[in-house]
């Protein structure tokens, strides 16, 4: 598998959640889902070289996908986190072994530092996702980004305007 081909199944892995049954707003349960057709056989990608990750937000997304590193240490590599609890950034730095020059307390310090992974998690508050993940693109680095992807419609297509400039298919 190429790197970039398993940049794209950790974006189908980031829509796992189409797999379980839907929750609605009312906290009844629905089984009412759309299956997305896959050919992965396994999670384990076979990769020249582990893909690493910069992670913005090292709260409970950022950990679970964090955790993908952690099981398959040959495929993925987190080599900085940002987060501005203490307690959160030191717990993931440590478990990953993220040298102290790649360790944050905030997104724009970790952007702002020359491009040093291939791709960076977007597991911060919803409201956040646009300015990281336009300058991260513009940096060149693959996204991963959680949902919503943004709060405006415009925020979204701007986002996506620059991935197809940054990241031609």
């Amino acid at each position: 598998m190429k790197r970039s081909e398993f940049l794209k199944v950790m974006g189908l892995t980031a829509v796992g959640a189409a797999f379980a049954p839907s929750i609605l707003a009312n906290g009844k349960q629905t089984n009412n889902v759309s299956r997305i057709a896959t050919d992965i056989k396994d999670l384990k990608a076979n990769v020249n070289r582990p893909v690493t990750f910069l992670v913005l937000g090292a709260g409970n997304r950022g950990s679970v996908y964090a955790g993908y590193a952690k099981k398959y240490p040959d495929c993925m590599k987190i080599v900085g986190v940002a987060d501005k609890n203490q307690l959160r950034l030191k717990s993931m730095a440590e478990d990953h072994d993220v040298p102290e020059e790649n360790r944050f307390t905030d997104w724009k310090e970790a952007l702002n530092k020359t491009k040093f992974a291939d791709a960076v998690i977007i597991s911060l508050p919803d409201n956040l996702h646009y300015d990281p993940c336009m300058k991260a693109l513009s940096m060149g680095y693959h996204i991963l980004l959680e949902k919503p992807i943004a709060p405006t419609e415009k925020e979204c297509t701007d986002i996506r305007d620059l991935a197809i400039k940054k990241m031609p298919l």
